[in-house]
């Protein structure tokens, strides 16, 4: 049987063993297990945010994971996984 390892292409940073990002042409690309899942414009914070505190919650990274790979104190970490986690706000119908 023939082992099958994950392939990433080579200007990949690699979050953890089964998770990568790597950014071309203005498009910021993630990885797991090299397959693509997520994509963002290389300056939309709002969408860096939700996956990788999505990657956290599912737990397939850590925080300091992100905190290393990413650059970013642990206090926004913290912050946007928080954000992430809370219940959605109830719908108020005005009659």
């Amino acid at each position: 049987m023939q082992l099958l390892l994950p392939i990433y292409p080579p200007d990949t940073t690699l979050i953890n063993a089964n998770v990568g990002v790597y950014e071309r042409d203005g498009l910021v690309q993630y990885l797991i297990n090299g397959l693509p899942v997520y994509s963002h414009a290389k300056d939309n914070n709002d969408a860096f945010r939700y996956i990788t505190s999505n990657f956290i919650h599912q737990g397939l990274c850590r925080n300091v994971d992100i905190e290393r790979a990413f650059g970013v104190s642990e206090d926004s970490v913290s912050r946007a996984l928080t954000h992430f986690a809370a219940p959605p706000l109830p719908i108020v119908k005005i009659s």
